[in-house]
């Protein structure tokens, strides 16, 4: 059923038309992307079907009593409150009344066991957690989400992940996060002027999406081409002919203008940017460039890394991963050199060059214009040992001749991290160490910077919560695990398995870092004998498991419960494990089903 309509949206700012004749429509618990470049317009898109914005042109409708939540990339400034008081305050409950049983659930499975610690101690990512926990604790049809992973760390996302797959209301997501989008919408709408009115809309996961938006751009480009055959045969012809005055050639000669004038419209979009930009690098050969060695690192009494090893050879792209504060940033800034280990050494190759992309992009100068970011003193930067002109330069990162003499401090987060990208593309270096690169960028800049890392020879150590980059680029994973020490894992699903696995306690299944059994152990498609006894018995443990989740979940539903806070959350979080628990339950009984159908 359709909730709400968006017929026709057109808006400009400064006189150039931001989007123009957006139609669509949201469904009963529809889950819709809505992407694009930064500045396309996204999040004024967000706001006019939330009502903050009224349209040029087109109007929005909705059913009589729908009700939308719109929650913004920043969360409001917050006072010297409790998080209690901070969701009171947000959700507008009075001190009189008790916090309802739905905010405490969503608190509890959104992971804040201590409503009364102070608001200023949370770090970005429990922020954000915070403020999504006091909108979804609004009762709403619709909620419009934009950008909702922003600063979150891993686990913060799949909480969000399974809080909107278990949700009834229509979601609509505004994200660069391509792994996110992947995870939880059915539907995708992108906001570019590389189409003829602006967006491109399909069905399906966010993967489908790209194959049906390259399928489209394709057939773009074959009406460019015959467009350009036609222009040329009725250029020819004019060019033979005397000046025509009848009323048939000069027909013809307007439709060969009106051909001319949709050839340079549909040039003009189609301008696809591709990745003319890489790493410079000194030429350092050597076959091991840095080497860890059992490196630890304490700030007092908190161990942060133990016995650290590992190597980055020419070519490598590793990824740290872990939750915030688990070591990833520390690491970093010792493969650097601004922090020494407290024992063990990280030996490097003689003269090696070393950058550092670091969270807080500390080469910017908030007062300084984008030019002499660039080139302090000239017109021109030297790249791979050619000179550059600095508009050209600026041009490939997505900037205009407009933007060289504008301050930094006018520019969004965005265009900061693509400024401070192409000023690191200018140190020549061996070992790139890129901290949370990624944040900010819009998808089309994010494809452009993997296509460079992925066609350098340098060395790369990434730390990022784009998880759809990281599996992209990188060649090897690294995670730091709660007692200081590194794991290598096979991807970044393979660690978040690991990972819910420890998290939830659960033994149903091995951890997926240590070794397999080797095939030749047993005959493809037989179960062993202890297989068989598990098979025999797994229906019921499901029953079982599933009957533990409805008990949970009837009590959960009781007055004795939810005006309880302590028990709601302790209950909350059993419900959780025992959730996990029986889908880690199904999933074994399918891979023991697959084995069984090998043997048949």
């Amino acid at each position: 059923m359709t909730i709400v309509s968006v017929s026709k949206v057109s808006i400009e700012f400064g006189g150039e038309a931001l989007f123009s004749d957006v139609t669509f429509s949201l469904f009963d618990r529809d889950r819709l992307a809505i992407i694009g470049p930064n500045g396309s317009g996204k999040s004024t898109l967000l706001k006019i079907v939330a009502g903050l914005l009224e349209p040029d042109d087109g109007c929005v409708t909705s059913i009589t009593g729908t009700r939308i939540c719109y929650v913004p990339q920043q969360a409001a400034a917050i006072g010297a409150l409790s998080i209690e008081e901070c969701l009171r305050q947000q959700v507008e409950i009075p001190d009189s009344e008790p916090l309802p049983g739905e905010l405490l659930r969503i608190a509890g499975q959104a992971g804040f066991s201590d409503l009364g610690a102070p608001v200023d101690s949370l770090s970005g990512g429990w922020l954000k957690r915070l403020s999504l926990v006091a909108a979804f604790s609004k009762p709403a049809d619709v909620y419009l989400l934009d950008e909702p992973t922003n600063h979150l760390d891993v686990e913060g996302v799949w909480w969000l992940e399974d809080f909107i797959a278990g949700h009834s209301a229509a979601m609509v997501v505004c994200s660069h996060d391509r792994y996110f989008l992947q995870s939880v919408t059915t539907r995708t709408l992108e906001v570019n002027s590389i189409f003829p009115t602006g967006v491109f809309s399909t069905d399906g996961a966010y993967r489908q999406f790209l194959e049906r938006r390259q399928i489209f751009l394709e057939a773009e480009e074959q009406r460019q081409s015959k467009l350009k055959n036609i222009v040329r045969r009725e250029s020819e012809w004019a060019g033979r002919q005397p000046k025509a005055r009848g009323t048939k050639a000069r027909a013809r000669l307007d439709a060969a203008e009106q051909l001319q004038q949709e050839l340079q419209e549909v040039r003009g979009r189609l301008v696809v940017k591709e990745s003319n930009i890489e790493f410079s690098g000194t030429g350092k050969k050597s076959r091991r460039l840095v080497e860890v060695e059992r490196v630890s690192k304490s700030f007092g009494e908190n161990t942060v890394l133990q016995d650290v090893s590992f190597v980055l050879t020419p070519g490598s792209k590793a990824t740290l991963l872990g939750t915030n504060g688990s070591g990833k940033s520390t690491l970093l800034k010792l493969l650097h050199g601004s922090l020494e280990p407290d024992s063990g050494a990280v030996k490097k190759v003689q003269g090696l060059v070393i950058s550092y992309f670091d969270q807080s992009r500390s080469l910017l100068d908030d007062s300084a214009t984008l030019r002499r970011t660039f080139a302090p003193d000239s017109d021109s930067v030297l790249y791979n040992g050619n000179a550059v002109h600095i508009s050209s330069w600026a041009q490939r990162f997505g900037f205009s001749y407009d933007d060289l003499d504008r301050p930094l401090s006018r520019f969004s987060g965005g265009e900061k991290a693509r400024a401070y990208i192409g000023c690191l593309m200018l140190q020549a270096a061996d070992v790139l160490l890129l901290d949370e690169p990624t944040n900010d960028l819009d998808i089309e800049t994010l494809e452009l910077l993997e296509m460079a890392i992925k066609a350098s020879n340098k060395a790369f150590v990434i730390v990022s919560h784009d998880r759809f980059f990281l599996e992209e680029i990188c060649t090897d994973y690294y995670a730091i695990n709660s007692a200081g020490t590194l794991e290598k894992f096979g991807g970044v699903k393979q660690w978040e398995r690991s990972r819910r696995e420890k998290t939830t306690g659960s033994n149903v299944s091995k951890k997926i870092a240590e070794p397999q059994r080797p095939a030749s152990v047993r005959k493809p498609g037989k179960l062993s004998y202890n297989e068989q006894r598990e098979y025999r018995s797994i229906e019921k443990s499901i029953e079982k498991a599933e009957k533990r989740v409805a008990e949970l979940e009837e009590l959960l539903g009781t007055k004795a419960v939810t005006t309880d806070s302590d028990r709601l959350l302790a209950i909350t979080a059993d419900l959780s494990a025992a959730v996990t628990r029986v889908e880690e339950l199904y999933t074994r009984w399918e891979e023991l089903e697959q084995i069984k159908a090998g043997s048949s």
